[in-house]
């Protein structure tokens, strides 16, 4: 059954027609958590992250088949408001220039125009 009709089942009295959709979906929402928040956090935020969806299910367009494009919205909206975005290794690893020889300006992820 799609997702859309699942959610659908659940605003209409069956609200454990959304477990299924979040039995679906949890790996991929709790891995993009763990990519934008760290581990630790994402394991925190996940549980929120289901509370907000079924809590925005009237919202849903309920002829889309797939729910996790929507889930996703969730969450990273969730994580922009509650601040709890990791930097990513390559934040925190210095920039090394595609050509060899180039020097990047300081904070700066492009070359200078000089090229040097």
């Amino acid at each position: 059954m799609a997702d859309g009709l699942l959610i659908a089942q659940s605003l209409r009295g069956t609200p454990e027609a959304f477990v299924e959709v979040v039995r679906r979906h949890e790996v991929a929402i709790h891995a993009y958590l763990v990519r934008r928040a760290g581990h630790q956090a994402a394991d925190d935020l996940l549980g929120e992250v289901w509370v907000r969806a079924f809590g925005a299910r009237h919202g849903y367009v309920t002829s889309h088949e797939d729910a996790r494009p929507w889930l996703y919205g969730i969450a990273r909206t969730f994580c922009e408001h509650t601040g709890e975005l990791a930097r990513t290794e390559t934040q925190l690893r210095p920039r090394k220039p595609l050509i060899p020889g180039m020097t990047l300006p300081t904070g700066s992820t492009r070359p200078s125009e000089s090229g040097q």
